[in-house]
């Protein structure tokens, strides 16, 4: 009997400590969540006024947490001055063949030499290589990387975001791999290049970082499908449908979904960086339609993306999107409301986002449906800003605990900016 007693003593303690440390998630309906909903990404942070008197906020204190994707080199997407005057033509001298050995390409607007290390008649893709830097890659498997690139990169990207448009009708992908002048940065797509003009390439290719090549074959086939994502993402929009460019912040989304497929670490590794939250940007309201091209940002826009796949069940959703005349937040409401009639405003949609990341649920829009055990952000904590306003960017969002027996007396202060919209537990069905 006292053995039994004892076991029960164990127990209740271990079930105290457990409930003790998740006393950082919100206890069932004990939370208030603030979100700007704005759809403008240059739009102004806005106040969410004065926040309820008695709440608890959070020091920011790490904990000895590790972000995985600190040491991570970023994508890049680069901005594409004028290119809207640039019009749509198709004036384009031939495209490169695999008889073409050497080219001189453009690269940060300066022409260099490449050689031609991968591709032939039957190839998806030419891959050119930095003349001057060869030497310094003589034992990479160019071969190794071409095939991959053709058997598996190519089928799967195409296969969920359409295919590119071929502007130098030459039916090859180029890709470009140079030594950056910044090594933090990974690869990037230039939009510019699909035009022809006399400081362009005009052509279908991307950019990859020559020391990226040391990654490992997952992280570096993850990292080729981002940019090329962004190939078939821009050349589709841009020519086939005559839209505008995507929005940085959905284009990225759409991006590191392309490398998580690829790339299955990508999805643990942003999961871990979001519950660790080292900076504590995520508590703090990072903006998911703002965009500032930060580790976090790309952290947040592939957790959105995930978030939309788990709620169609599919990945057609992304295809649409693309094809879709709005770059931004109206595309993401177009197909999204197709899935669910709760989905019936970007303002919806976001917020249901944000409360999902709190793990309340399994099911439902304010849920990772069948995919909500594996988004579990252990961490995910309340604000650890003591002040009584806060401001946010487009598309930001932070919770504080606050119990549910009183949030029926609570409301958004009329100072409050006119995007940012309050959820209460309560409200959550």
């Amino acid at each position: 009997m006292k053995r039994n007693l004892f076991f029960l003593l164990i127990l209740c303690i271990t079930l105290a400590c457990e409930i003790e440390s998740n006393q950082i998630l919100t206890n069932g309906r004990d939370f208030m969540l603030y979100v700007n909903v704005s759809e403008d990404p240059e739009s102004s942070r806005q106040s969410t006024g004065i926040l309820p008197a008695v709440y608890e906020s959070r020091s920011l204190v790490a904990g000895g947490a590790v972000d995985p994707m600190a040491s991570r080199p970023r994508p890049d997407r680069r901005e594409r001055p004028g290119f809207e005057s640039f019009g749509v033509s198709r004036a384009f001298a031939t495209g490169l063949t695999p008889s073409d050995k050497t080219a001189k390409l453009y690269v940060d607007r300066i022409k260099k030499d490449f050689t031609l290390m991968y591709g032939d008649a039957s190839s998806e893709v030419l891959i050119y290589a930095e003349t001057s830097r060869l030497s310094s890659y003589a034992s990479f498997n160019w071969d190794a990387l071409g095939s991959r690139f053709d058997d598996s990169i190519y089928p799967t990207v195409t296969g969920v975001f359409g295919d590119y448009e071929d502007v130098d009708e030459n039916e090859k992908v180029v890709m470009i791999c140079y030594q950056m002048s910044e090594d933090n940065i990974a690869g990037y797509f230039w939009a510019t290049d699909l035009q022809l003009s006399s400081s362009t390439n005009g052509m279908d290719a991307f950019f990859i970082n020559l020391p990226m090549l040391g990654y490992n074959t997952e992280s570096l086939d993850g990292l080729i499908a981002h940019e090329f994502q962004h190939l078939v993402n821009g050349s589709r929009r841009i020519f086939r449908n005559n839209n505008l460019e995507m929005e940085a912040w959905l284009d990225e989304a759409l991006a590191e979904y392309a490398a998580f497929l690829l790339d299955g670490n990508i999805k643990s590794d942003h999961i871990a960086s979001y519950s660790a939250d080292v900076s504590g940007v995520f508590r703090n309201g990072l903006g998911l339609v703002s965009w500032d091209g930060d580790m976090p940002d790309y952290t947040l826009s592939y957790l959105f993306a995930a978030y939309l796949r788990a709620q169609a069940g599919s990945d057609d959703i992304f295809k649409s999107i693309i094809d879709h005349e709005s770059p931004g937040a109206a595309a993401v409401l177009n197909v999204m409301k197709a899935v669910d009639t709760e989905f019936n405003s970007f303002s919806k949609i976001i917020t249901a986002f944000r409360v999902a990341n709190l793990g309340i649920k399994t099911s439902g829009i304010y849920s990772y449906e069948s995919d909500s055990a594996d988004f579990k952000f252990n961490n995910y904590e309340p604000t650890s800003v003591a002040r009584l306003t806060h401001r946010l960017s487009a598309g930001g969002a932070f919770y504080i605990n606050y119990p549910v027996s009183g949030q029926s007396g609570v409301s958004l202060p009329s100072t409050a900016g006119k995007n940012i919209v309050l959820i209460k537990g309560s409200d959550i069905d």
